[in-house]
């Protein structure tokens, strides 16, 4: 099911509304310490169908989590993601009951918007755990340099949500892609293909000149 995120958080909220009275009353405990993390990883530039890890942890008491939000950016133009989904590496937050999975990614591209809830009445976290909020793929076009391009958490479109709707707030520690390997040809290799097309065009130009001769 996709949902453009620009309404995601508004009908995240709705639905809590009209879950079952008893979902009421579970409520997430104060000052739990979660933390929402970016993978670092390395990638190669042409390639396709990468992944990054958009984890949960939580460093508090347990907590009942109802709803997830994220928003993830990136500055390199060769980068782009391409979908989220529930297939995470850790254990899916909303393993025992997504709504929107498994694809839960709304928006793609250079920025990618991703959401889901939980079909059951809170999903406890508990402490220590780490559980996954998603696996993003990307791709990456040719010609990207070597080097080192961060992913970022937007603070201002993720979001942890409690049974009710309300926010649980979070830290939220980013990623970064590194890009380890380019098929960008080094500039001697292209002075020495450029050097080779100008020997074949003298070549051809004399070998025209003394046909036009004869």
């Amino acid at each position: 099911m996709q949902i453009h995120f620009q309404n995601l958080r508004s009908r995240l909220r709705r639905m809590f509304m009209v879950m079952p009275a008893v979902a009421l009353l579970i409520s997430a405990p104060v000052g739990a310490s979660l933390i929402i993390t970016v993978a670092n990883v390395s990638s190669n530039s042409p390639s396709s169908g990468n992944t990054l890890e958009i984890d949960l942890i939580n460093t508090g008491p347990a907590v009942s989590l109802g709803g997830f939000s994220f928003e993830i950016t990136v500055g390199d133009s060769h980068i782009t993601f391409t979908s989220a989904t529930t297939a995470t590496l850790a254990p899916y937050v909303f393993a025992s009951g997504s709504l929107f999975g498994p694809t839960i990614s709304t928006t793609t591209g250079q920025t990618l918007d991703a959401g889901d809830l939980s079909t059951v009445a809170g999903v406890t976290v508990a402490t220590g755990a780490t559980v996954g909020l998603g696996q993003v793929f990307f791709d990456i076009s040719a010609g990207d340099l070597p080097g080192l391009a961060a992913v970022m958490l937007s603070p201002l479109a993720t979001d942890l949500l409690d049974i009710n709707g309300s926010i649980i707030p979070a830290t939220f520690i980013n990623g970064s892609i590194t890009i380890a390997n380019s098929a960008v040809a080094e500039p001697s290799a292209l002075a020495l293909v450029f050097l080779g097309l100008l020997v074949l065009a003298s070549i051809r130009s004399a070998i025209g000149g003394s046909a036009r001769t004869a």
